[in-house]
C-alpha cells in the first residue's frame, strides 16, 4: 500500500478515536471539560491539516465526503445539521422522532455520507432490530 495512503487511513483513525475520547471526557465530571475539549478540537484539527496537505499531493485520496462538502458546503451543512438532530434524539432514546429525522436525510441528500448515515440511522431504529 502506498504511504500517503497509510498514513492518511491511520490519521483517519486518529481523528476517529479522538472524537470517541472527546465523549468520554464529556462525560467525566473528573476532567476540566471546557480546556480539554479545546485541546481536543486542536488536536483534531491539526491532524486534517495533516490530511489536507495528503490530499494535495494526491488528490486521489480525498474522501468523497470531503469532495462533496468542497463542491456544495451550504447543502452540506444543513444536511450535517439535520444528522445531527437525529443522533441527538436518538441518543436519548427517542427513537421515532429519530426515525423521522433520518427518513428526512434519507429523502433530501443525495450525498453519499449523508445517504449512508441515514441507512445506518434507520435500520438502528427500526422495531425490528430492538
Amino acid at each position: 500500500m502506498d504511504k500517503l495512503k497509510s498514513v492518511d487511513l491511520l490519521l483517519g483513525q486518529a481523528i476517529e478515536t479522538v472524537v470517541d475520547t472527546s465523549k468520554l471526557i464529556e462525560d467525566s465530571s473528573s476532567l476540566d471539560t471546557r480546556k480539554n475539549m479545546v485541546d481536543i478540537g486542536t488536536a483534531i484539527h491539526s491532524l486534517w491539516e495533516i490530511r489536507t496537505r495528503i490530499y494535495e499531493i494526491d488528490p486521489s485520496l480525498t474522501p468523497d465526503v470531503v469532495n462533496d462538502f468542497k463542491s456544495n458546503e451550504l447543502d452540506f451543512n444543513r444536511l450535517d445539521e439535520l444528522a445531527s438532530k437525529a443522533e441527538g434524539v436518538e441518543g436519548n432514546g427517542d427513537l421515532d422522532s429519530a426515525r423521522n429525522y433520518y427518513m428526512k436525510l434519507l429523502k433530501e441528500s443525495s450525498l453519499n455520507h449523508f445517504r449512508l448515515l441515514a441507512e445506518a440511522g434507520l435500520y438502528r431504529t427500526t422495531a425490528t432490530n430492538k
